[in-house]
Parts: C-alpha cells; structure tokens; sequence
C-alpha cells in the first residue's frame, strides 16, 4: 500500500483525558463565596510539578463540613475524604477542577494543574500537516522547557513507535505512526507517551496517554470524538459533559487495553 493512500484521511486526536479544565476557565473566585466559607479548601498554589519534594499534597486550608472531594478528569489521585493527592499517580500536563461538596449541600470548586505535556484535542488533515504537537503547561507564559521524549507505546500490545516521536519536541508524526503501528480506518487506539523535562519537575519520569482515532471522514467517527473535536458546536458540545461520562460507562473510549 502506497503511503498516498492516507492523505485524504483524517486522524481524530484527543488526550484520553480531553474534559479536563484549562488554565484559563476561571473558578468562581473565593472573595464571592464568602456565604460558602465552612466549604472553602486551598492547596497553597495553582501548579505543581512532578519532582516536587513532597509528592503528597494536603489541602494548606481545609473545609470545617464534612464531605467529599472529587476531581474532574478522574485521573487525579485524590482522596475522597481528605481531598490529599498523590501527584505520583496522577496524570500530568492538566489543570483539574477539584470540587468539595458537603453532606449539607454547600460547594466550593477551584483549578489546580500538575504541570507537564499536554496533547491538544484537534483533528489533523494530513493533506495540511502530519505532526500532532504537544503545548507545555505550567506556569503561566513559561517557555517550553527542554525536554527528552523516550516512548511511544501502544497501551494494549505494549509496542513502542518511538520512530513516530520527536525525541525533543514531542511531535507525533501521525501519518508514520498511522503506517507503522498499521492502524486501519475506522480504528481508534490509545498511546502512551513518556518523557522529561527540565523545569521544577527535575527530569521525573512523566507520561500522557492520547488517543487516536483514524477515519476517512468526521462524521463517521463516533460520537464522543465528533464532540471532542468541535464537530458538535454551541450549546450541544458545552453542556454534555454528562452525556460523555455516561457514554463512557457503558462503551470505554477505542483502544482501551491494560498495560
């Protein structure tokens, strides 16, 4: 098969973990909540890094109530009761929307990100580029660190297509990925991708899982892709959130595979 076959074709690109906040969403900000003070928690900062010297995170301020805390993407490591998170086990290069909810009702929600690599959600057209580049999120207008990127692995076969990686910049060369790893139209996979960085995470060991979904067209792909590129538009695409998760729970995202 000759690579121009793929040109026409279109590769779905989204982080497994694409409902996550970014750094601009603002949380309603403490000063208007002062009705809700018994529910306010702090964690003392908006970003954390990997090679932090304490991995374990405790609220500097914690809620009076009793309640539960709960992140959302759920790829925080976060205790419930708590609301202590272990920066080890959670996914980075995200800004989470962590929310404490009290027995009695009351709720009080802020950002936090675990500063790394992030893979945008887009939809690549090979016929306009092949790279699909990842954005380093941390401290606000921070220039990308230096960085060494190590791994591509297939999350289900264990493979890794380290040759469709920029060792340096993290770029997916998604049409060589595509004809290596032989996926097929109409098939979606997840990859995980591993590296370092030279900024306050010291050059832990970091990764980012992404999924990919390879189609010859947009809207045959299935629905929680269409909504995470953009195709489903306006107040469709901003309120079903909901609609997302619960489709998750009842059909796991393509390419989901143990390790």
């Amino acid at each position: 098969m000759k690579t121009d076959f793929l040109s026409p074709f279109i590769a779905l690109l989204i982080t497994v973990s694409f409902l996550a906040c970014t750094p601009e969403q603002n949380i309603e900000p403490a000063k208007e909540l002062q009705s809700r003070s018994a529910a306010f928690f702090d964690y003392g900062s908006e970003v954390f890094y990997l090679g932090d010297h304490n991995p374990q995170l405790l609220p500097a301020t914690s809620p009076s109530l009793e309640g539960e805390f709960k992140a959302t993407p759920d790829l925080l490591a976060i205790d419930p009761h708590t609301g202590s998170i272990d920066l080890t086990k959670s996914e980075t290069g995200l800004t989470y929307r962590i929310s404490f909810t009290a027995k009695n009702g009351q709720v009080f929600e802020r950002n936090l990100t675990v500063a790394g690599m992030d893979y945008q959600t887009s939809a690549i057209d090979f016929s306009k580029s092949v790279y699909w580049k990842p954005t380093y999120i941390g401290e606000e207008g921070a220039a990308m660190p230096e960085a060494q990127f190590t791994q591509l692995k297939d999350v289900a076969s264990g493979i890794n297509y380290a040759a469709a990686l920029d060792e340096y910049t993290g770029a997916v060369n998604m049409k060589k990925l595509i004809k290596i790893a032989g996926l097929k139209a109409g098939e979606g996979r997840i990859f995980e991708v591993k590296y370092q960085l030279g900024d306050k995470s010291d050059y832990a060991q970091n990764s980012i899982r992404i999924n990919v979904y390879y189609s010859p067209d947009l809207h045959e792909a299935p629905y929680e892709y269409q909504l995470a590129t953009g195709l489903i538009e306006g107040a469709a695409r901003e309120s079903d959130e909901a609609a997302f998760e619960e489709i998750n729970k009842q059909r796991p995202p393509l390419g989901m595979g143990g390790e």
